[in-house]
């Protein structure tokens, strides 16, 4: 058998790995920019009627949920930063996906829609 595989500290997880295999890939290659353009709508329809119950209607299920969703985003940004010494695509995706909500919240509080 290999020895050197058993010097692999499987307590830390290896979210540099994960990211790189799960998320770039829809970052660098520009056919699939479609699909990123999809999941980024569907987080959209997932966080602008979050942001409307915690706001407008108080639910505290909404605020818990507001807050892991802020606490993923934090998390996005300070990845990214600390990869790329400053913020870049990741970074830039989640704040349109936050500007998104915000307006589709907005929007939708507006018209009666939401």
């Amino acid at each position: 058998m290999n020895e050197a595989s058993n010097d692999v500290d499987c307590s830390e997880p290896h979210t540099e790995d994960a990211v790189d295999r799960w998320v770039m890939p829809y970052v660098r290659d520009s056919t699939l920019w479609p699909v990123l353009l999809v999941v980024m709508a569907h987080v959209m329809a997932f966080v602008a009627p979050v942001l409307l119950y915690a706001i407008r209607d108080h639910h505290l299920a909404a605020f818990a949920a507001l807050a892991g969703t802020l606490y993923l985003t934090f998390g996005v940004i300070r990845y990214d930063v600390r990869r790329s010494r400053r913020p870049a695509a990741l970074s830039i995706i989640v704040l349109v996906i936050w500007a998104a909500s915000i307006a589709a919240a907005y929007y939708g509080n507006r018209t009666g829609f939401l």
